[in-house]
């Protein structure tokens, strides 16, 4: 099944916890109209996190990424995530670099914005 022709698609992508392998979808940045949950989370998924997820800009409550094998970094195109006001998941991957500044764009965030366990690098997010 191809998700990306789900271009309609408003409330909830839920394939989370099964064995699914290869790489994020690029074609889920179609789902422009997605508002509420995309759940890919504990699988076997692989590669970067597309930068073409970017384009979810009226995805406000939940986008799972946790608990895959997702390396590289992550693109700066998630900053444009802004009615995202409820849970960022990115944990438990195998994502890596700095992080980018355009993330400090999603003041809207009021729960939980999750990216721990994973080899980022740079300055602290915390200065002196």
């Amino acid at each position: 099944m191809q998700l990306g022709r789900l271009t309609g698609m408003k409330a909830n992508i839920g394939v989370d916890s099964n064995s699914l392998r290869g790489t994020i979808p690029s074609e889920l940045g179609r789902l422009t109209s997605m508002t509420a949950t995309m759940n890919l989370c504990c699988n076997s998924l692989t590669g970067t996190v597309p930068s073409e997820l970017g384009r979810l800009s009226h995805m406000s409550s939940y986008l799972l990424l946790m608990d895959n094998s997702l390396s590289g970094s992550l693109p700066s195109e998630l900053g444009r995530l802004t009615a995202m006001t409820s849970v960022l998941h990115l944990c438990c991957n195998s994502l890596s670099g700095q992080l980018p500044t355009q993330l400090g764009l999603l003041t809207g965030m009021e729960s939980q914005f999750n990216l721990f366990e994973n080899d980022f690098s740079g300055a602290s997010l915390f200065p002196p």
